[in-house]
């Protein structure tokens, strides 16, 4: 549509949004199978509703 131009800004701002979104997802009962990073120190097979409980508890 744009003959390719910009496409470096548009995967830049891509990646910055993923790694700054955390574990927020559409469904609370979503599974985390893959933790996207160590510092967010979840549990492979929790739910995004417990991890984010867990880390209001946690501030």
């Amino acid at each position: 549509m744009f003959d390719g131009k910009g496409l470096e800004y548009f995967f830049t701002a891509c990646l910055v949004s993923y790694i700054f979104s955390g574990h927020h997802g559409l469904w609370p009962s979503q599974t985390i199978y893959e933790p996207k990073s160590r510092l967010y120190q979840t549990v492979s097979g929790e739910t995004i509703k417990k991890a984010e409980q867990k880390n209001k508890g946690s501030t």
